[in-house]
């Protein structure tokens, strides 16, 4: 799935972490986090409060969903 298939509608509905997903997907590259986030904000059109309110909440998934992602691309015996 990419952005351009995505309607204002679907947009709204899709969590962050998975909009941050389909934008990494995308872009294929390494994003600052930041960055990352301001772009899902300014999709979902965010209002400087909710900017504030989801910040919090959408680093602590997005640190935690790739940090299971790290332990499952590891190599056996490493830590």
């Amino acid at each position: 799935m990419s952005l351009k298939e995505l309607s204002k509608e679907q947009i709204e509905e899709i969590s962050m972490i998975e909009l941050a997903t389909i934008i990494l997907e995308e872009e294929r590259e390494a994003m600052d986090f930041n960055d990352l986030f301001n772009r899902i904000a300014s999709l979902k059109n965010f209002t400087e409060q909710q900017k504030e309110n989801n910040i919090a909440q959408f680093l602590y998934r997005y640190e935690y969903r790739w940090s299971l992602y790290d332990d499952r691309n590891k190599p056996l015996g490493t830590s």
